[in-house]
Order: C-alpha cells, then structure tokens, then sequence
C-alpha cells in the first residue's frame, strides 16, 4: 500500500468511492473541498493505492474557513471491500502529521448507522458533541406566502444590505446550536458567493424594518443545503422561522432546486417541528465528533 497526494485527474474517482461507501453523502458535500478549496485552509489530501495502483481509500484534513485558528475538519473514506486491512489508520497516521500548524481541535462526522466507523473514531479519541438530523423536503409547489403585516422578507445572496452590522448582529445572537457555544459561530462574511456551480440563496425578515430572522444555505446540482436558519430571540414565537425558510426555499426553486436537505441537532424540537410543518422527513442521522489534542 502507497499514501500519496493525489491530482485533479484523482478527484473523480475519490468523490465516487466517499459517495458509494456513504450512500447518506451527497456529491456538492463530498467534493466541496475540491470544488472551494479556498475555504478549507491548509488543505491536504492522500490517497492509499494498492501496488497495481488500485484506490483503497483516501482522506483529508484542513481548517475551514469559518472556523476558527486551532480547529480542523478530518474528513476519511475507505472503499467498503478495504475495511479490516489497516488503510484508515494509515491515512489517519499520515492526516494527522499534515494538520494545519497550530491545530488543537479536531473534528469529523459518522453517519449514525455507520457503527463500525463510529467505534473507530471513538478508538481514535473522538467523542460526540452533536447527534444531527438530516431531513429532505421536495422543493416542487414551494410558494413565499405574503408577509403579515409590518413584516417584509427580502433576498440578498450579494449581501447588498444597507445595515449589513445590524443583521450581523441578530444573526449572532441568533444561534444556539453547539457550534456557537464552541466558538464556531456563523457570521456573514461566511455567506459570500460561492464558486459555481454553488449559488447562494439569503433571506432575512424584519419587523418594522429591524432584521429578526435569516435563513440561508447553498445551491448545488439541484440540491438546495439549507446552511442556517434563525430567529432573534427577541422575536421568536412569531412564525418568522417558517415564513423565511419557505422564502429561501421558494428561491431555491427558482434557481432550479428540486430538493431541499438540511441538518438540525436532534433534541433542537423548535426548528425540527418547523421543518415538519414545511414538509421536511428525516432520511438519516449524523454524529459530529470532536478530539481535543491539546
């Protein structure tokens, strides 16, 4: 077995082997760090062959660029007929010399019905910080109903806001999910424009002209990954959640979406009776996991 850093020429047929060993994964996630890699800092990627230079498995590991100095993503797949045979630890081994200089956190993810990966990561000192739920709603006949009185809901994927401070701010005071008590908060410098063919889709409703809701996510080969969405807690219980979900799904269809697909951490009732009330079902369930190498 060879561990060496793959070409462009390779990318094809790693996206093919994460996608077939993870039936869960979908393409615009798998190559996304070979589609963006600017915002995966660091980036480095190895590839175990065999001596007739057969793929066996491959991975990577970077900073994504949302998140802050000293936290990295491991990102690993082996081809299913490989398990057993040493090929992922020998791309952790190899992974973990590459981190970026600085590293002190490091995260992954296992799909939850993937039990043998699970115990793996747990025997590499990974622990669960978050169990997510994954859900996906046909985008067919999503409508944007009208606004109720004194609420409006505009579209800005550019970004193009005349007080982008201010909904920056209620977009952080927004979030309660795990990554924002980490650190790992989201901020709208880290909803730029993506390359294509990613398109971005922004919504965000006022009331009374303050921004009290935003929901946000990314456009990739018909498949519309709702990123975010959040409501400021001064304006919570008020529907704002639905009304600018379906706007930014409403988008996402005319941009030629046909499904919608996002994550949400299982014991989070409010956003997941929302998304049922869309129309979202869970299809599949997630462990983020985290390892302190300090």
């Amino acid at each position: 077995m060879r561990i060496v850093a793959p070409t462009h020429e390779h990318h094809e047929a790693l996206i093919a082997l994460a996608l077939d060993r993870s039936p869960h994964a979908t393409r615009g996630e798998v190559e996304h760090p070979f589609a963006e890699p600017h915002e995966f800092l660091g980036l480095q990627v190895r590839m175990a062959l065999a001596d007739d230079s057969g793929l066996l498995g491959w991975g990577a590991v970077a900073r994504q660029s949302w998140n802050p100095p000293g936290s990295a993503v491991l990102m690993l797949s082996v081809a299913g007929a490989q398990e057993g045979r040493g090929v992922g630890s020998a791309l952790h081994h190899e992974l973990l010399r590459l981190l970026p200089p600085g590293t002190t956190t490091l995260r992954t993810r296992v799909f939850e019905d993937e039990e043998r990966s699970f115990v793996i990561a747990r025997h590499w000192g990974f622990l669960v910080e978050e169990h997510s739920i994954t859900s996906t709603m046909d985008l067919a006949g999503v409508h944007a109903p009208e606004p109720p009185p004194g609420v409006t809901v505009e579209l800005r994927p550019d970004l193009s806001l005349p007080d982008y401070g201010e909904v920056d701010a209620m977009l952080v005071r927004s979030q309660t999910n795990p990554e924002a008590a980490a650190g790992l908060g989201l901020r709208l410098e880290h909803m730029k424009e993506p390359l294509p063919p990613a398109v971005s889709l922004l919504a965000v409703a006022r009331v009374d002209g303050v921004p009290a809701a935003i929901s946000w996510g990314q456009l990739v080969y018909g498949v519309f990954y709702v990123a975010y969405s959040g409501v400021d807690p001064a304006f919570r219980g008020r529907g704002l959640a639905t009304l600018v979900k379906q706007h930014a799904a409403a988008a996402a269809l005319a941009a030629g979406g046909e499904i919608a697909l996002t994550n949400n951490e299982a014991h989070n009732a409010g956003i997941r009776a929302v998304n049922d009330r869309l129309g979202f079902r869970p299809v599949s369930g997630t462990f983020r996991m985290v390892q302190d190498l300090r």
